[in-house]
C-alpha cells in the first residue's frame, strides 16, 4: 500500500521489529524530522519505548490500558476502524493541509 502511495520503502517498517527506537531515528534521519516533529502511533507495550524518541506517542482506543497512561494522545477509534485515518485527519487538519478544510471547519461550526 505504502509503495502504491509513493512512500518511500525507508519511512517504512513492517511486522514486529527488535529496535524500535532505532527505526524511528532511522526514518527521522531520512525525513531530516526532529523528536518533535515526531508522531508514533502504537497500541502494545513494545510500542511504548519509542515514547523517548518522539515528540507525541499516540494511541487507538483499543490500545492496553497501560499503553493509554503512557501515551500522550488517545484516538477515539479502535485499531483497525478507522483509527489510524482519524489520526492522520487530525493532523493534516491542524496543519491546515487537509484536503477536505473546509468541510471540516464546516462541520466544526
Amino acid at each position: 500500500r505504502a509503495a502504491k502511495l509513493g512512500i518511500p520503502e525507508q519511512l517504512c517498517a513492517v511486522g514486529i521489529c527488535e529496535n524500535k527506537i532505532a527505526q524511528v531515528h532511522r526514518m527521522q534521519e531520512f525525513a531530516g524530522a526532529s523528536k518533535e516533529e515526531t508522531l508514533f502511533f502504537g497500541d502494545d507495550v513494545l510500542d511504548i519505548e519509542v515514547k523517548e524518541a518522539v515528540g507525541t506517542f499516540a494511541c487507538p482506543q483499543n490500545a492496553l490500558f497501560y499503553v493509554h497512561h503512557a501515551s500522550d494522545l488517545h484516538v477515539p477509534k479502535r485499531g483497525g476502524q478507522g483509527a489510524f485515518r482519524l489520526l492522520l485527519d487530525l493532523v493534516l487538519y491542524a496543519q491546515q493541509k487537509h484536503f477536505a478544510q473546509s468541510l471540516i471547519d464546516a462541520a466544526l461550526r
